[in-house]
């Protein structure tokens, strides 16, 4: 009788656990994360134009040897002979590398004067400048530079 007892409890216990768990229904699933939302456009925050009265090409065209002019990128030359000078011009971002070296005299945003000695096979990358320039050594200065005309982007 004890046995049978014991039986019976048991069977009472697991069919009372049997109706518990089948109530629960299904676990859910954790939600998935929400995507993050996009970044923002880049908005165009400056255009960048060059007074032509600027334009290093109009300011020292007769010291340049063009090398290209398209898809807003010109790349030419600079040729300056001792006791050349150049008056102020405007860069746009660009990129100078050192053909022939030599000492200039450059006066950044018509500031005082700095000088440079320009040894053959540096390179420059600047921003957007304003400045002008003289050969005050004794050996012909060749540069090459490269005017990139973009938009500035926030």
């Amino acid at each position: 009788m004890k046995t049978t007892m014991k039986f019976g409890i048991t069977l009472l216990l697991m069919s009372g656990l049997l109706i518990v768990s089948c109530g629960q229904g299904p676990k859910e699933e954790p939600a998935a994360p929400e995507a993050a939302p996009a970044p923002p456009e880049p908005q165009i925050t400056e255009r960048y134009q060059v007074d032509d009265e600027l334009n290093p090409l109009n300011v020292y065209r007769d010291y340049t040897k063009v090398y290209a002019d398209s898809l807003n990128v010109q790349m030419y030359e600079l040729i300056l002979k001792p006791g050349d000078s150049i008056g102020m011009h405007e860069h746009l971002d660009h990129t100078v590398y050192v053909l022939e070296g030599g000492t200039v005299m450059v006066w950044p945003d018509g500031k005082e004067p700095v000088p440079y000695n320009m040894e053959t096979g540096m390179a420059f990358l600047g921003g957007p400048l304003k400045d002008a320039a003289k050969n005050t050594g004794d050996t012909t200065v060749r540069l090459l530079i490269t005017e990139i005309f973009r938009p500035r982007m926030e």
